[in-house]
This record gives C-alpha cells, structure tokens and sequence, in this order.
C-alpha cells in the first residue's frame, strides 16, 4: 500500500515514477521485502511484545520516536508520536531522508526531529522515548560522543537543555 501511495504522490508531485506496468512488480517486491524482514526479526518481535507502552504521569508527554530504513532506495523514514498521560497522540510526524551512514544516525536524526516537533508545539515536560541503546545511553551522560551521530547528540541535548524536565527512555 505504501509503495502505491508513494508513486502516487510522486506522479501528483510532478516527481518521477516508475512506468505503470512495473508497479504491481515493485509493489510485490516491496512486500516480499517486508515479509523477509518481519522473518529475520520475529524472534526479537516476540521478545518484545510481553512489555507494552506505559503512559507518562500527569502534565508529561512522552515522545516516542523510531526509524525504517530503504536500502534499496537509499532512503530512511523517520516517525515521531507524541502522546500526552491518556495515551492520546497529540501530534505525529514522518519524513524521509537521504540515508546516513549508520543506523544510529537514522534514530539520533529521528530523536532530533522529536525534540524539535516537542518544542515547536510548546511542551516543556516530556520523556524521550527510544528503542536505540547506544543513542540513549550517549543521551542520558553528560560526556562528548566521538562516534559518527555524536554531533547529532550534541545537537538533542542542546534541545534537551530548552525543556523544563526531560528524560531519556530506552525501551
């Protein structure tokens, strides 16, 4: 559905498309795409499917934020939900983008996004939720990261820093 999607907004858009009697292929290539990698990751799916998603106390929102990445593309998505103590999404975002190098960077340039959109909407309070150890464990010390996102980190905590109460969730 998405790859229909897609080539439609690129054909509305004035953007190239792919000829007309190649997407049912693609699309097909797509979901066997999808398909493959739910396989490889089912074990790790099912590992995490026992917790579930807690709400956030009173007057905090927690940001959860995530990424997908289009190898064949070289494309990556990131999404942001934002959802206040009722569990309510107060607001979302999605984009693409050109794809980094390294998947920490997709989820830090996703983490960053977040905190931008948090900002934008005028919340002070929130917890910034993340399924990235590595970026959440650099988030949550005070010390500079000489990995590859390690400007992309400076540049969360610099937004971090504008919140009246933050923190930092792996989950």
């Amino acid at each position: 559905v998405w790859f229909f999607w897609n080539q439609r907004n690129n054909l509305r858009l004035g953007k190239g498309s792919i000829p007309l009697d190649q997407v049912l292929q693609q699309a097909r290539n797509k979901l066997q795409e999808f398909q493959s990698a739910q396989t490889r990751t089912g074990a790790a799916l099912t590992r995490q499917s026992s917790s579930q998603w807690q709400p956030p106390p009173s007057s905090v929102y927690k940001i959860n934020f995530d990424d997908a990445l289009f190898m064949q593309e070289q494309r990556a998505g990131i999404g942001v939900a934002i959802r206040n103590e009722n569990g309510l999404i107060m607001v979302s975002s999605s984009q693409q983008i050109p794809l980094p190098g390294t998947v920490v960077e997709v989820e830090a340039l996703a983490a960053r996004k977040a905190l931008e959109l948090a900002l934008d909407c005028g919340l002070d309070r929130v917890i910034l939720e993340g399924d990235c150890e590595i970026l959440m464990k650099t988030l949550q010390t005070t010390s500079k990261s000489l990995a590859q996102f390690g400007k992309i980190a400076e540049d969360i905590r610099v937004y971090a820093s504008m919140f009246q109460d933050i923190s930092f969730s792996h989950v």
